[in-house]
């Protein structure tokens, strides 16, 4: 997660309470399918370390802004048969080369990156052309009702949630970036309230 979700709750409470929302099993069907070099932005708590397939991932490339749960990472070395690198940085200014990451991986991070344009932008830069960017987030819901109750709540729960945004349109913030979702899965959540609980899962490639 972005440091701005650490402001109010406990380091990787927040993805917890996202994934528990409904989206636990879509993050276990999304990171599993990561290959190569990954670059996962908003790498948080370390959550997915241990879903992704060693047989199938060379290395992965750990970004956040919070030293602090990188040390705990480093501590606690969740799936320590898996190569991991770990970053101090913002998703919007990833330091990596051009083309260098065969696998994006974005989950419950989207939602509370100051410039998810910006973010999006840089990690189209940093996939190669025929990379993936694998994703599980929460966001807007296709219910314009819904959508609309969104938007009253998000000046709310972003100064409560740390910074966290419930009304982003994933799918359309993705194609607007740059990419091309080749599938994708939405859905309400199980265990909390409509506005808060609207999932978007998939995989995208460059444009």
């Amino acid at each position: 997660m972005s440091a701005s979700c650490h402001n109010h709750f406990r380091p990787g409470l927040f993805a917890g309470l996202c994934a528990a929302c409904g989206g636990s099993w879509a993050r276990r069907r999304v990171v599993p399918e990561a290959e190569g070099i990954v670059v996962e932005a908003g790498i948080g708590g370390g959550v997915n370390l241990p879903l992704y397939d060693r047989t199938r991932v060379k290395l992965v490339i750990g970004v956040d802004p919070d030293l602090a749960v990188l040390d705990r990472i480093r501590d606690r070395r969740p799936g320590r048969d898996l190569p991991v690198e770990l970053y101090e940085g913002r998703a919007e200014s990833l330091p990596f080369e051009s083309g260098s990451a065969d696998t994006i991986v974005l989950t419950y991070t989207a939602c509370s990156i100051p410039d998810i344009r910006g973010a999006l932008g840089e990690m189209r830069r940093v996939l190669k052309s025929s990379g993936r960017l694998l994703f599980c987030e929460h966001g807007r819901s296709h219910d314009r009702a819904v959508a609309q109750l969104q938007d009253r709540l998000d000046p709310v729960w972003r100064r409560y949630g740390g910074g966290c945004h419930i009304n982003r349109d994933i799918a359309r913030l993705l194609d607007e970036a740059g990419f091309r979702i080749t599938w994708l899965d939405t859905f309400y959540g199980t265990w909390a309230l409509r506005p808060l609980s609207f999932h978007y899962s998939g995989a995208a490639v460059r444009a």
